[in-house]
């Protein structure tokens, strides 16, 4: 899943992941996201952290309540030029890991390993 409300970082991650045989769900904000995970069960969420409508830290303490298998899902914030305040924000609310905007295609390769979440 793809959560940014950027459409270019949408097509961007989208079209790497599509590459890689991966069928991707697109969101426009955390609030459309929570909605999709009803129907659909990513392997992966890439989440941009300033959205509109519901940011993606609200949006990740939603999906760390929900019931089995959604809590478990990785969550890889997308974070425009990130430091490491921004790092202990995104672990403090769920999230797995994070990618620093403007990013390169190999790391969101990278973050594809990463084991599930505790």
């Amino acid at each position: 899943m793809v959560v940014d409300n950027d459409p270019d970082t949408i097509v961007l991650i989208s079209a790497l992941l599509k590459n890689m045989g991966y069928r991707v769900i697109e969101a426009s904000n955390g609030e459309k996201a929570l909605k999709l995970l009803g129907a659909y069960s990513p392997e992966i969420i890439f989440m941009d952290v300033n959205m509109p409508v519901m940011d993606g830290y609200t949006a990740a303490r939603h999906i760390r309540q929900m019931p089995a298998p959604f809590h478990s899902i990785p969550i890889i914030a997308l974070v425009a030029d990130a430091g490491r305040s921004d790092y202990e924000k995104c672990r403090a609310v769920g999230m797995d890991d994070y990618i620093s905007k403007p990013f390169r295609l190999e790391e969101i390769q990278g973050k594809l390993n990463l084991p599930p979440a505790a």
